[in-house]
């Protein structure tokens, strides 16, 4: 039975995610009778321990422009250790060093065995306004948008007019949680929009909202070296705009549920487009799609995508395949005791509808 080391940590504004996710996901493994152990790294420190809580020392959400390049020489201290090199590497870092690809590229350089995307097709999807390049180019449709440099000034009647929508998502180009997120409608709103996505990053996205129908998460579950994809939908139901990284941190505020019969054509249709973003940039791992269906069109519109998507049982990936009836904590440990990493499953669960297995 191999060992499984989890990557927790980071920087930014993701450390407490990553380590209240990577606990998750230990235990469910741990269940499953798997060996997990989790390596912290953050700017200042590298750790070995069996409990990510009681070693993260977050002390805020910004290090500075070389917290991410001190994250990545803990992160090489450990490796020259030997921390790693028995093992199954599980990164469960999110944002910068981790689904930008730069730990997964220091890994590959090492041959170390871990499961996620490669560097490359991690890097493709991190910028949001590239992803969608990939995205349009396996057959989705993506909002109009256009991206502004930190200090840019943007006028509100130009660019209502070049997106034709008078409501704009302003986001930073990269990081997840939605941090850095807001929704305007004038020039003022706008401007403070802008100013706190620069917060996060120097370049910010700027894009059509599309008004909603329906709004849902497609998660795809892949093999390293392998050809086979699973896929399942489920929508988010929540209160307000948008699905705010403090919502995020707040479950009882919202609840993962399946979708109706009657969505099942556009479900399987955004299903249908994610995979083929996977196989056309080789990527791997447990992925989530976010998925917006215009309420005119009825258009599925795709937004961003997760390469490092949560393992936890409680994420939204997880429980789409639970209301798909697929028991996900067996199904993802079984990637890690047979050989090359090749989903395991039964004849039932497939003819419950995995349109992605191949």
């Amino acid at each position: 039975m191999p060992e499984i080391i989890i990557i927790c940590g980071g920087v930014g504004a993701e450390v407490a995610t990553s380590c209240r996710v990577a606990s998750e996901a230990g235990e469910m493994l741990k269940c499953q009778g798997l060996y997990v152990s989790y390596l912290y790294c953050d700017e200042q420190c590298w750790k070995i321990s069996s409990d990510p809580f009681s070693i993260s020392r977050r002390r805020g959400a910004f290090f500075g422009e070389r917290g991410p390049t001190m994250v990545e020489e803990n992160f090489c201290r450990a490796l020259d250790r030997g921390t790693c090199c028995s093992s199954i590497v599980i990164p469960m870092i999110f944002g910068r060093c981790g689904e930008d690809g730069a730990i997964l590229r220091l890994m590959e350089e090492r041959a170390i065995q871990y499961f996620g995307p490669s560097c490359g097709a991690a890097r493709k999807l991190y910028d949001k306004s590239e992803a969608k390049i990939h995205f349009a180019a396996a057959g989705a449709s993506v909002p109009k948008y256009r991206i502004a440099r930190v200090g840019q000034n943007i006028d509100w009647r130009a660019i209502v007019d070049e997106l034709i929508s008078d409501r704009l998502i302003v986001k930073p180009v990269s990081g997840g949680s939605s941090h850095g997120l807001s929704i305007v409608s004038s020039q003022e709103c706008l401007i403070r929009g802008l100013r706190k996505a620069w917060l996060y990053n120097e370049i910010a996205l700027i894009e059509a909202y599309v008004p909603s129908r329906l709004e849902f998460s497609v998660a795809v579950l892949s093999a390293p070296k392998s050809e086979q994809f699973v896929s399942a939908s489920a929508r988010v139901a929540y209160r307000g705009l948008a699905f705010t990284a403090k919502l995020k941190a707040t479950p009882d505020r919202w609840t993962v549920e399946p979708l109706l019969a009657i969505q099942n054509g556009i479900c399987r249709e955004a299903e249908d487009i994610a995979l083929n973003v996977c196989r056309n940039i080789g990527l791997n791992g447990f992925n989530r799609f976010d998925v917006r269906v215009d309420k005119m069109s009825g258009k599925p519109f795709f937004l961003e995508c997760d390469t490092i998507a949560p393992i936890s049982p409680k994420s939204i990936g997880a429980q789409a395949f639970q209301l798909r009836g697929i028991d996900f904590p067996t199904v993802f440990a079984s990637q890690f005791v047979r050989a090359p990493f090749v989903p395991k499953l039964s004849e039932r669960q497939v003819d419950l509808g995995l349109s992605g297995l191949l």
